[in-house]
């Protein structure tokens, strides 16, 4: 986990995607989390080899856990960059990169109208990436006697928890991801339930993607 504590930032929680034709050139936008900057560059290296014949890839990003990192290319078209990285900060992101592929359709749009174009295809493709929390949380391992399975596993399909893996063998163990405000409670729901039978120990400390109910715009 980053050296910086922090308990939440706002990122987003897939890759999103946007396709729009406005006065004949196509616009592709593509949206995901980036934390660091070499993230959010090989984001766009990536987006740039998909769209080798491209007339143009734009992007924006806001990079580290407050969004201290920002950046914004117009690869010499008259405007779009700044949109673009505008579209990133107006709903609060951190950690996250937007890039903008133009094709061409031979009508030429203007400065404004072009801006406004890698905008809303940059927006589009962040809301189309679900906005979200990434809080701080703890991975965990769950290891048990066969004897426990059924009741836990009704336990963790309530709990405030994501199972990530079920593995058998001489027991059960399950790696499950919890927020970090959750330890003292979940920890104590799993005693109570199994009499302090099952062992819960830690693996590592990161942030994660968590539902947010509030949407970019």
């Amino acid at each position: 986990m980053p050296a910086q504590e922090i308990d939440h930032y706002r990122s987003l929680a897939r890759l999103g995607r946007s396709d729009i034709t406005i006065m004949k050139s196509r616009f592709l936008g593509y949206a995901g989390a980036a934390l660091t900057e070499e993230e959010a560059k090989a984001f766009i290296a990536r987006v740039r080899a998909e769209n080798p014949e491209a007339s143009a890839v734009l992007y924006g990003y806001t990079c580290g856990l407050s969004g201290q990192i920002q950046r914004y290319d117009d690869a010499h078209e008259p405007s779009g960059g700044l949109p673009i990285l505008e579209a990133l900060k107006r709903p609060g992101l951190a950690g996250a990169v937007c890039a903008v592929v133009r094709y061409w359709g031979g009508v030429k749009l203007g400065a404004s109208n072009l801006g406004r174009a890698f905008g809303q295809a940059a927006i589009l493709a962040i809301q189309d990436a679900h906005p979200c929390l990434y809080e701080k949380s703890l991975r965990l391992m769950l290891e048990f006697d066969y004897s426990l399975l059924g009741k836990l596993q009704h336990h963790l399909e309530h709990a405030r928890c994501r199972l990530e893996d079920t593995s058998f063998g001489g027991t059960v163990t399950m790696t499950l991801l919890i927020k970090a405000a959750d330890q003292d409670a979940f920890t104590q729901g799993i005693q109570d339930l199994t009499n302090a039978r099952a062992e819960l120990l830690p693996v590592e400390t990161c942030y994660a993607g968590w539902e947010d109910d509030t949407q970019a715009e």
